[in-house]
């Protein structure tokens, strides 16, 4: 639960179930520090919630957000903003380019090694998700390491961590979703009705959706920004 559920509500639940029972009724209790959204609460009346249909159609992976909030430790408070969602999405797609490339040269095969065995122990210690991040990036760099013994990491990360790296998605680029390209058909109609204020500001939105238009003379031509 929630860090906010420590000082009554699971203090109420124990009292109450094992009063109940007699018997123990929880050995641990993990809680997990507040998300923020632009470092502002999540409230219905601020409007600030999001769905995951809206990463979709801004053009992110649904797991982008799982690697994103995996980079900090439970206990740890995280803020959500569209900038660390970009570069949480760059670092999973350069993550899955490296676990393909080690996949085809360990031919799928794995074995086990002192690295496989720290991987889960980390993973063991309070769910530490950005120690394993990092042992999983040292060991996808390390050329010296033998193909299969590193695959063996890869395959016990993606047990406890499931962002598809036994199995990434392939390589080949993302169209660019519909309302990225609806918003630059809209900055185009405003810089040739000589309105560039308005231009600039769909721009933004352009670039804070993860995309950079560049003016070209057969039109705006768009791309996936590199972070």
């Amino acid at each position: 639960g929630g860090i906010d559920h420590i000082p009554i509500h699971h203090n109420n639940e124990i009292a109450q179930s094992e009063s109940a029972t007699g018997r123990s009724f929880v050995r641990y209790w993990l809680h997990n520090a507040f998300l923020t959204m632009e470092h502002e609460k999540v409230s219905k009346s601020l409007g600030n919630a999001i769905y995951l249909s809206e990463l979709i159609e801004r053009g992110y992976h649904p797991l982008a957000l799982r690697y994103l909030f995996l980079q900090a430790h439970y206990r740890s408070p995280l803020s959500f903003t569209w900038e660390s969602l970009a570069a949480s999405q760059e670092g999973l797609t350069r993550l899955w380019k490296g676990v393909r490339e080690l996949k085809t040269a360990a031919k799928g095969v794995s074995v086990s090694s002192d690295l496989q065995d720290r991987m889960i122990a980390l993973l063991r210690d309070d769910l530490s998700t950005p120690q394993a991040l990092a042992l999983l990036w040292e060991v996808v760099r390390d050329e010296s390491l033998p193909p299969k013994q590193a695959w063996g990491v890869v395959e016990a990360a993606e047990q406890i961590l499931g962002l598809n790296l036994t199995n990434p998605p392939s390589s080949e680029a993302s169209p660019v979703p519909d309302m990225v390209k609806t918003l630059a058909m809209e900055r185009e109609t405003a810089r040739q009705a000589g309105d560039y204020a308005e231009a600039d500001r769909i721009r933004i939105h352009i670039e804070n959706s993860g995309y950079a238009v560049e003016d070209r003379p057969s039109g705006p031509v768009l791309t996936k920004k590199a972070r």
